[in-house]
């Protein structure tokens, strides 16, 4: 999503949605391939949503999106079953610091009763490195007042996202390869993912049973420590601009596919016991998904073919009862009261 970065008059651009209003394809990971119109900001939204009055509005990476199950399936649709107005603003490769330019973009407008914040271990911290480096999204950590003014300005995110999807499509179609290249770009990267040595290894109870967290990327030259505080500095601003209309914020972990890809031996990331206590002492709900996950018979089970890919329905089931026992314990999701971990 933050490769299509352009000019547009005499000013830079980075867009955090999608195109706007039009038939989406997401994603595909075990069959029929997931579609969704785009709501008036380009996200996963109708188009048909009221943009006044919002109980949840949520902010996380492609798990939050929904990769890849049709609404109904994932925990947003389970939330909107139950009653609740809710605008999804997940993208797909978003880390931390891209969620919070997309509240400072789009939430501040819509003065939400509850915020949920999505964290997924597995390469949320690679992507906060990555993101640090970007010198738009690192404006928002610097300067307060700094805005692209995104929600005014969709129609030039169209337009700059269209003509970055069209010069992507020529360039496979100049090369040969768009001739049934999503078939084939599925079917190759399922077919390398399940013949991967080390799944394979897994799958027999072969694999090294060690409990180190083995990171997606480097993240040099940030050490993880240093990342951890600037995401609770991140987490500070956002509560304290939504305490401003009274509203709430609360975390939701969730958990990789290695934290449970040694069977019984389950790992753990590096930095999630600090961050959650350092969470939890700012009196901020901590959602603990790994926690449920562990607590399920067979927490691989939970991923499609046991592979290192999405949630399938029952991992996001999980999610929506959790969600559910959280919101039903605390009265209303605008309850500023119940401040438990759960």
């Amino acid at each position: 999503m933050h490769a299509a970065v352009g000019n547009v008059g005499e000013k830079s651009i980075l867009p955090l949605g999608g195109i706007s209003n039009v038939p989406t394809l997401l994603c595909n990971e075990r069959g029929p391939p997931i579609r969704y119109q785009s709501g008036p900001f380009g996200f996963r939204n109708s188009d048909k949503q009221s943009l006044k009055s919002v109980d949840l509005l949520l902010l996380g990476d492609s798990f939050t999106q929904g990769f890849c199950v049709n609404e109904e399936a994932h925990f947003t649709g389970g939330m909107k079953g139950s009653g609740y107005a809710l605008w999804n603003f997940a993208s797909s490769g978003n880390g931390p610091l891209a969620e919070y330019a997309t509240f400072r973009e789009y939430a501040v407008e819509f003065k939400p009763s509850t915020t949920l914040w999505f964290f997924f271990e597995g390469n949320d911290y690679e992507d906060f490195a990555r993101e640090l480096k970007n010198p738009i999204l690192a404006r928002y950590l610097q300067d307060k007042s700094f805005t692209q003014n995104l929600r005014g300005r969709q129609p030039a995110v169209d337009a700059l996202l269209r003509h970055f999807a069209d010069s992507q499509l020529q360039s496979y179609a100049n090369r040969g390869a768009l001739k049934n290249w999503f078939v084939w770009s599925d079917i190759k990267r399922n077919t390398l993912e399940w013949l991967r040595l080390y799944n394979i290894r897994s799958r027999l109870g072969m694999a090294n049973k060690t409990r180190a967290w083995r990171m997606e990327a480097e993240i040099a030259p940030y050490s993880m420590r240093h990342l951890t505080e600037e995401l609770l500095f991140i987490i500070k601003e956002i509560e304290e601009v939504i305490a401003a209309w009274n509203g709430k914020l609360i975390f939701v972990y969730l958990p990789a596919w290695q934290r449970f890809s040694h069977g019984a031996v389950f790992r753990s990331h590096p930095e999630y016991k600090i961050l959650r206590e350092k969470i939890i002492q700012r009196d901020i709900p901590f959602i603990d998904i790994a926690e449920s996950f562990q607590e399920h018979q067979d927490p691989l089970s939970l991923f499609p073919g046991r592979i290192n890919l999405h949630y399938n329905e029952a991992g996001y089931h999980i999610i929506t009862d959790k969600l559910s026992a959280y919101f039903s314990s605390s009265d209303t999701p605008h309850d500023s009261s119940g401040k438990d971990t759960v």
